[in-house]
């Protein structure tokens, strides 16, 4: 597997194999043009090699690619969901606060607070 400018040469089964590892575990998150050069050199490959199991092989690691990246996006919802569950509970428990006990809280007067 070779690089030059943005374009990732595939030649072997190795080089697919390396390629949809890269996509797949995250290593090129981040890096937007080498992510996008590596799509696009599978595409290639898919597209223009006489290889059989060379097109197979990088349609399995776009495929798998794909999927990881869904399941990325799913964990990150998950976690931005939880995140905004807790900020909602948090403004709840505000909400039963006497007025002035946030202020109170802030300066370090916790016990004239009245938040028990």
């Amino acid at each position: 597997m070779r690089g030059v400018r943005g374009v990732i040469q595939i030649d072997t089964l190795a080089d697919v194999k390396l390629t949809g590892r890269a996509l797949v575990s995250g290593w090129l998150d981040g890096c937007e043009d080498k992510r996008k050069a590596a799509v696009e050199s599978l595409f290639s490959v898919i597209e223009n090699s006489v290889d059989e199991e060379l097109k197979l092989k990088a349609f399995e690691a776009l495929v798998r690619a794909d999927q990881a990246d869904l399941k990325r996006e799913e964990v990150e919802i998950k976690k931005q969901a939880a995140d905004d569950d807790k900020r909602l509970r948090l403004l709840e428990i505000l909400q039963h606060l006497p007025p002035g006990a946030i202020g109170k809280i802030e300066s370090g007067d916790e016990e004239s607070a009245d938040i028990g």
